[in-house]
């Protein structure tokens, strides 16, 4: 599997977080000046992004007033794994992700940063979607995801993308090429996954 390394580098990252909309004025990409445009246009958030599960909006007070918008559904992956648990022994961990595009398009993965969770992207995934089949997960710990009380470092992010792209990408996709793009530690857990041999291996 070829893994390509799209965002590690703060400026990038800087970018995919739409938190500046300067980041996008020097690029010619299409896509990335159709998402400057949303940034600058008041109006168009409004018609975008939404939660799908009464649960979700709820619980959510940030997406709550956004109740009109219209998103992918949400999905739940059962991390069966070590992590959390001991070496002789596993636990499962609910881990939310969504999806959004065409299944034929090429495969990119978004990892959000600290203390953020997968809606951090919730206006990035629709004009990406036009290009690519999206996946953007809720890290351990973050999000609507499980947050078990363990001690957290680098590895277990990265351990959690390889698996999700193992065991949900993988079963999904024909082609087993897929971009990861990361915003601030999604950056560098992008990087950090995309450099093991797990990954290379495919």
């Amino acid at each position: 599997m070829k893994t390509h390394l799209l965002a590690a580098a703060a400026t990038v990252a800087a970018a995919l977080s739409l938190s500046t909309a300067s980041a996008f004025t020097a690029s010619n990409h299409p896509r990335i000046q159709g998402i400057a445009n949303i940034v600058h246009d008041s109006a168009a958030p409004s018609a975008l992004f939404s939660t799908t599960t009464e649960a979700a909006e709820s619980s959510n007070p940030i997406s709550s007033p956004a109740t009109t918008l219209d998103m992918p559904p949400y999905s739940i992956w059962e991390w069966n794994t070590h992590i959390g648990g001991s070496e002789n022994t596993k636990t499962t961990h609910s881990i939310n992700y969504l999806s959004m595009g065409d299944t034929s398009k090429p495969t990119l993965l978004l990892v959000h940063g600290f203390g953020a969770s997968s809606y951090h992207f919730r206006y990035n995934i629709p004009e990406l979607a036009k290009d690519y089949h999206v996946y953007a997960i809720d890290m351990l710990g973050f999000g609507w995801s499980d947050k078990p009380i363990m001690d957290y470092d680098a590895s277990v992010w990265r351990d959690q993308v390889i698996e999700f792209i193992d065991q949900v990408i993988h079963t999904e996709k024909e082609d087993k090429s897929i971009a990861i793009a990361g915003n601030s530690l999604g950056g560098y857990t992008a990087m950090y996954a995309a450099s093991d041999d797990r990954i290379k291996e495919h």
